[in-house]
């Protein structure tokens, strides 16, 4: 017999927002399962592998804002979802994980499918709760209804992200034909207030008083409208440099090429500012990262939600609860005060001529995987969402910048991997299937995760372009690497494989191209495809090398 709380799991979990459950198939897990399956007011699609299964959750709670929860049996099943869990909680997206087990007395008895899964996530989770096995008694009854609200609630909180509940079974784990299943019992919800941050704010307004060159920087973030409008207003006069994963670099007169023209030091000191205020999480840029590190007697200022503060810049002076009106009011505010022109000028004289290289480079460029994300850029829709993935392809992005506010664009920063990026390119086409969906990646990240295509749940929205280079291209760029005699067994691991047979074996429209020609004649047709598509292009990494370090010189001396 399945106890009421397990059956309640759903209900309770659809009351603080859950529209989608993720389930990868086991039998330890079933009560679980069966309790999803039955509850009509929840989403639940299948995906056997659970890597995979944790980023389609992931790039769900990404589009939608809404948590999602994720159900697989017990033993190595969960720690399968150990690498978006981490995700997750470095980009704070709300996760409800529940993962079954065998009951405590079994624990390291070499029973099958069994291992200590208390606490298995460590500290990259909000919170871990153990459910309790015996649910005969009325106590344990409230316990199990307290311990999934509370999980709900934590998972949204400030900041949001993933919490987990170990849920252990005693057998039978299946229900009898006749048995009573309900799934609409009225569990007992808990309502929480939304508190507002306790600050002052007028004092925090009068301290800008004292600094002159002042740096807005905007790290990773959804979009967000207010926030996209206080931007625009505040860019007319002051310095806003927007990291394409901000989602706001696309407003006219941000900085958008910072990462390229920093990389010369000749510019840092017409550049050095003495107060830095960021919001949003992870920066991408090494080079400002440096560039700021360098500055003596800098303060920065940080808009942050969270347990631990990261002191990116080894300059921070004061950590401030990032509510989306107080950092609005804040924005407007600053930008009625008078900027420094000399300062703002320095900063925009250096993207437009920048702006100018790169279009006068681009002009002749050689087939290469820059060239062609530009080219990518350039033509995707007005409208879309745009997930890219990690090494190189997000870097061109961000040296680049964005075309429309209304693309949307998503990457795994948290932790920085190329795992889980087709899979959560799955789940925010999935969540959002009016929105046309995008994925620029590489070859070594596509092919790792080919899992997150194996479900019967391919989104027809969702077009995949893989910059194929024959390996982790990356690793011939960097200094070090670059100048080993291991670097191609050992870094950059170069690889014959292509996409043509994956896209085969998961019925994807497939394409190709291999030089200019190929790619003038195959892009549009890729685009007009209604189906789950995929165009391969491939790159000699050689030439990619060649075509960026000539760019970054022409930078150099510009």
């Amino acid at each position: 017999m399945i106890a009421q709380a397990i059956i309640d799991i759903p209900e309770i979990l659809f009351a603080h927002g859950v529209r989608e459950a993720i389930i990868s198939p086991g039998s330890r897990s079933a009560p679980l399962t069966l309790s999803f399956a039955r509850n009509e007011k929840i989403r639940c699609t299948v995906v056997p592998d659970e890597r995979s299964a944790a980023f389609i959750a992931l790039g769900m709670a990404l589009r939608s804002g809404h948590p999602v929860a994720l159900v697989c049996t017990s033993g190595s099943a969960g720690l399968n979802y150990a690498p978006a869990v981490a995700e997750a909680y470095y980009q704070q997206v709300p996760l409800i994980v529940l993962t079954a087990d065998r009951p405590p007395e079994w624990i390291d008895q070499w029973d099958g499918q069994t291992i200590r899964q208390n606490n298995l996530y460590g500290n990259h989770i909000l919170k871990s709760y153990t459910y309790p096995v015996d649910l005969t008694h009325v106590d344990a009854q409230w316990h199990a209804n307290r311990i999934i609200n509370e999980a709900a609630i934590n998972a949204q909180g400030s900041p949001a992200g993933p919490v987990h509940v170990n849920i252990p079974f005693r057998e039978p784990l299946y229900p009898e034909p006749d048995e009573a299943f309900n799934s609409n019992s009225n569990p007992r919800i808990f309502q929480k207030q939304k508190l507002n941050p306790n600050y002052d704010f007028d004092t925090l307004i009068k301290g800008i008083g004292s600094f002159q060159r002042i740096l807005i920087v905007a790290g990773q973030q959804a979009f967000s409208k207010p926030i996209a409008e206080a931007i625009s207003t505040l860019a007319k006069n002051f310095t806003v440099i927007t990291d394409a994963q901000s989602n706001l670099s696309a407003i006219k007169g941000t900085i958008t090429h910072h990462d390229l023209f920093l990389a010369g030091k000749k510019t840092w000191d017409a550049l050095a500012p003495d107060l830095v205020i960021s919001f949003g999480l992870t920066v991408i840029s090494k080079n400002l990262k440096l560039f700021l590190r360098n500055q003596a007697n800098l303060m920065h200022w940080q808009f942050r939600n969270g347990d631990f503060f990261p002191d990116t810049f080894q300059a921070l002076e004061k950590v401030i609860p990032e509510d989306e009106a107080l950092l609005c009011a804040f924005l407007n505010t600053l930008s009625q005060r008078e900027g420094n022109d000399d300062y703002y000028k320095a900063w925009e004289s250096l993207q437009r001529t920048t702006e100018k290289t790169i279009i006068d480079t681009f002009e002749e460029a050689t087939f290469n995987e820059f060239a062609i994300t530009r080219k990518v850029l350039n033509e995707l829709p007005d409208t879309c969402d745009i997930h890219v993935s990690n090494s190189m392809p997000i870097r061109y992005v961000n040296f680049l910048g964005i075309e429309s506010i209304s693309q949307q664009l998503f990457v795994n920063r948290g932790t920085s991997g190329i795992d889980g990026s087709v899979s959560t390119a799955v789940g925010s086409a999935l969540a959002a299937p009016e929105r046309p969906t995008f994925l620029i990646t590489g070859d070594l990240a596509f092919l790792y995760d080919r899992n997150g295509l194996w479900h019967n749940n391919l989104p027809q929205n969702l077009k995949i372009i893989v910059l194929n280079n024959r390996g982790g291209g990356i690793f011939a760029m960097i200094p070090g690497p670059k100048k080993q005699p291991e670097l191609e067994t050992f870094f950059v691991t170069d690889q014959r494989s292509d996409s043509r047979h994956v896209a085969a074996e998961h019925q994807l429209a497939y394409y190709s191209a291999n030089n200019w020609q190929e790619w003038l004649s195959t892009w549009p047709t890729f685009l007009k495809n209604t189906q789950t598509s995929l165009i391969e292009v491939f790159t000699d990494r050689k030439e990619n090398e060649a075509f960026f370090t000539s760019l970054k010189q022409k930078i150099a001396e510009s």
